[in-house]
């Protein structure tokens, strides 16, 4: 099992509760300041990693437990990798997310903020550090839980094996992934511009609802032998990458094996107005064609991203589309 506990930044919070539910510092008594900041990560995190799972050790039962930066997105995140781990074969009982963002305190608040954002390293470190201290009880509590919970693990499947897959990723998983999805599937051309009739009828095309936005979509197997999927990322789309570039590394899945494109680089405001319209504000008569009529003026490069066997371009320009 691969236990991940998750904060803001994964600088303070998950750093402390992971460290306790390892036995790098004590559950029953508050360290010093010395302790804390000589924990890996602690305070020393940078935006950098935020979207990584940061391997942090295995505990006494084999689990191996990791610390995630996933910004605002507490619930969005997490869907995200169950979502991609389901698509390289992981069970999902074989990922455990843990939030201490509620045992956060408005001193780790600044103190993180001042250190971390601000670059007021020295007053901003002793702030959160002392933050940090007045917090750790609750945060021993938190890893002593999940130590007790992961000492009993339930039985994991054995990760299958999975052909490789392509995930064409937008905001909201409505518009561009669908209609690149489809184009790679054979269900859109890739040599004319459809019409907006066409467009509107490919499944899910503008019916994704806004509390879907993080799940993964299996839309079907391409000619290529891929499986085809779509993802909207939402807020937390700049984060995805990194994401599913560590959940890979953990599982030893090869990057080959499944790629990320970015739909939503390759449309214009028209669709973005007409999504925005349809899907937030259920204009759906209005936003509906307009989205289709946008999507109509920049199909040639929703057509190129698509790894559509023979849709002219070259390996050196897919590389250029695609983020792996």
């Amino acid at each position: 099992m691969k236990i991940i506990y998750h904060c803001w930044g994964a600088a303070h919070s998950s750093v402390t509760a992971a460290a306790i539910h390892l036995g790098l510092l004590p559950e029953d008594r508050v360290p010093s300041a010395v302790e804390l900041l000589k924990l890996p990560y602690f305070d020393k995190q940078t935006r950098a990693g935020h979207g990584v799972l940061h391997f942090y050790g295995v505990d006494q039962a084999g689990n191996e437990v990791f610390i995630l930066g996933r910004e605002s997105h507490a619930v969005l995140v997490p869907r995200i990798v169950l979502g991609l781990a389901a698509v390289v074969g992981v069970d999902p009982h074989e990922l455990r997310f843990v939030d201490t963002m509620p045992c956060v305190n408005l001193l780790m608040m600044l103190g993180g903020f001042l250190s971390r954002s601000a670059g007021l390293v020295f007053p901003g470190r002793s702030i959160v550090t002392f933050g940090t201290r007045l917090a750790y009880m609750a945060l021993s509590a938190v890893a002593r839980r999940e130590r007790e919970r992961a000492a009993k693990p339930e039985p994991v499947a054995t990760r299958e094996r999975t052909p490789p897959a392509v995930v064409y990723n937008c905001f909201g998983s409505a518009h561009s992934s669908v209609v690149t999805a489809a184009i790679h599937l054979g269900l859109l051309p890739c040599d004319r511009v459809p019409s907006s009739r066409e467009i509107a009828s490919v499944p899910l095309y503008d019916r994704v609802d806004t509390a879907e936005i993080g799940t993964i979509f299996f839309a079907g197997k391409g000619a290529d032998g891929r499986n085809v999927y779509i993802l909207g990322a939402g807020p937390a789309k700049a984060l995805l990458p990194k994401l599913a570039g560590s959940l890979l590394r953990a599982y030893g899945v090869q990057p080959e094996d499944v790629v990320l494109v970015n739909c939503l680089k390759n449309i214009g405001l028209l669709t973005r107005v007409g999504g925005f319209l349809s899907r937030e504000l259920g204009w759906v008569k209005l936003g509906r064609p307009m989205s289709a009529y946008g999507i109509r003026r920049c199909y040639d490069r929703l057509a190129a991203s698509a790894l559509q066997p023979g849709n002219a371009l070259t390996d050196k320009e897919r590389c250029l589309i695609m983020e792996k």
